[in-house]
């Protein structure tokens, strides 16, 4: 008889496991709901329960498995063992703070806590039963587990503290600590990607109209030149990038921001968590080459450094700006020595994946402005009115002094440009559509929109509505025909009924002339 070896059994309790490693799946609750909704950042601000501060720790998937693997390899003696990450900070609104911050607006607000569910009744609760979802993450971030993590991962020193031990870490901080790491596995495994367009063309070609029906179809954001400068005029006191556009505004105070200070301040905007996340239109910047150059390649700038306090000791001030001046010199020689290794940066994480570019004959602009220049100016066009001289800057609205355009820019770096002409008979329906099929030419994302079935009903009823429209005018046309042929016989018939006393006149005497025999005819002459 062959003996088997004992078996040892292990239980691990995981922290939060049925939340935070199943967080990804569509049917599971807990975080799910937070991700989704700072994601889509509706509703901005993310709920937690209560005061928030009760700890909830937490543990990936990841980890989880390699705790399992850990426990067959080495063994250890306690049967009973809480698999938790090293995170610093577990508070359940630390937690939710941390999903917001790190894929959110960073907002937060406070909810009304449920009737506090003792731990073992969370034990014992099965989540597919809980009918509601709300019910489910509040009750979840409602527990108060307040454990140390397992003697696997942290044993203590010859000092009586706390070390890491040999174990391999996915997310080592916990969720707030790796939650771009988190946020990313998120995306991937919904499939959600930012959907990054581009389009310019020339003032009144219908841009801006396009960029924001593109980004009211996509749930995303549409960059502006006004959204900029908002963001540069309203700068914290730390930034070191405040002192540049106070400068310029108090020197030049009429002129607009130069296109350093303005491609800085469109970085900022599309690195933002809803166009880093979801994506943008960015409509109508870069203009030229060299703004593009400087928007998509980092630009290396250093904040200028406030000069010092003088002290009332001469010598001492003196020799203060000698070691000053022998720094400096070290520093520029330095960076002379480093200046032929460094190279500028691509900035791909705030590069567009589409690139619309409008075209207009300067006959149908001049008429579209002139015949807006003869109307009130409505508010939609005013700023547009008011910005662009529209004569002189069709020409010259997208080209730099050395002859080269921003869709040069575009064009060196092989990327695949859509042109449209827009006229007077362009249809803007089609005109949509066929946008629509360029930027989901890699195919359709899952970016909670509406699914593709949904789109080619639209589409049908939208072309089923055309056809009607079309029907409709074509009868209206041909029923507008036929009343003025009507109106024509009937004005006719009255013309013809004036002139038959006339007519019955004139044969009366043809007739009473033809009775006439001709030798009375020859007599009477």
């Amino acid at each position: 008889m062959i003996r088997r070896p004992p078996r040892s059994t292990h239980c691990i309790s995981s922290a939060a496991s049925d939340v935070y490693k199943r967080q990804y799946q569509r049917r599971v609750h807990g975080f799910r709901e937070h991700f989704k909704c700072a994601w889509l950042q509706s509703p901005p601000a993310l709920q937690y329960v209560g005061e928030g501060d009760n700890p909830v720790p937490c543990i990936h998937v990841r980890d989880l498995a390699r705790f399992v693997k850990k426990i067959i390899e080495v063994k250890p003696e306690n049967r009973y063992i809480f698999a938790a990450d090293r995170a610093p900070d577990t508070c359940s609104k630390s937690l939710i703070e941390g999903i917001s911050k790190g894929m959110g607006s960073g907002e937060l607000e406070f909810n009304e806590p449920l009737n506090k569910v003792p731990m073992f009744t969370l034990i014992q609760t099965n989540y597919n039963e809980v009918r509601t979802e709300q019910a489910n993450w509040t009750t979840i971030l409602q527990a108060y587990v307040n454990v140390r993590p397992s003697s696997l991962v942290v044993r203590e020193n010859e000092e009586g503290k706390d070390e890491d031990a040999e174990f391999e870490w996915h997310c080592k901080e916990g969720l707030v600590g790796d939650v771009k790491k988190v946020a990313q596995e998120y995306c991937d495994v919904n499939n959600l990607k930012p959907i990054k367009i581009y389009i310019n063309g020339p003032p009144l070609s219908g841009k801006t109209v396009i960029s924001k029906e593109l980004a009211k179809k996509y749930n995303i954001i549409h960059v502006t030149l006004k959204d900029v400068i908002s963001l540069l005029r309203n700068l914290p006191e730390t930034d070191w990038l405040k002192e540049e556009v106070d400068e310029f505004m108090q020197e030049h105070p009429d002129e607009n921001f130069p296109a350093l200070i303005l491609c800085e301040g469109y970085k900022r905007v599309l690195r933002h968590n809803a166009c880093a996340y979801r994506g943008y239109v960015l409509d109508g910047f870069p203009r030229c080459y060299s703004e593009a150059k400087g928007l998509f390649y980092s630009n290396p700038r250093k904040p200028k450094k406030k000069p010092e306090a003088k002290k009332e000791n001469g010598e001492e001030e003196e020799g203060e700006e000698q070691q000053e001046e022998q720094q400096v010199q070290e520093e520029q020689e330095g960076e002379e020595e480093e200046e032929e290794k460094k190279k500028v940066k691509f900035e791909a994480d705030i590069y567009p994946h589409s690139f619309i570019m409008l075209n207009s004959s300067n006959e149908f602009l001049r008429e579209k402005y002139e015949g807006l220049a003869q109307k009130p100016p409505a508010e939609k066009f005013q700023e547009e009115l008011d910005t662009y001289n529209m004569l002189n800057m069709i020409e010259t609205c997208s080209l730099e002094e050395n002859g080269l355009t921003v869709w040069n820019f575009f064009q060196e770096r092989k990327d695949e440009i859509i042109t449209k002409d827009i006229r007077s008979d362009t249809d803007h329906v089609e005109l949509l559509e066929s946008f629509r099929l360029y930027i989901e030419r890699k195919g359709r994302p899952y970016n909670f929109l509406d699914p593709e079935e949904n789109l080619l009903y639209e589409r049908e009823q939208s072309l089923i509505r055309k056809e009607q429209t079309q029907h409709e005018k074509e009868f209206q046309r041909t029923a507008e025909t036929e009343k003025q042929e009507q109106q024509r016989r009937s004005d006719q018939h009255k013309k013809n009924k004036e002139r038959w006393p006339a007519i019955e006149k004139h044969v009366k005497e043809v007739k009473e002339a033809q009775q006439i025999s001709a030798r009375y005819f020859v007599i009477c002459e």
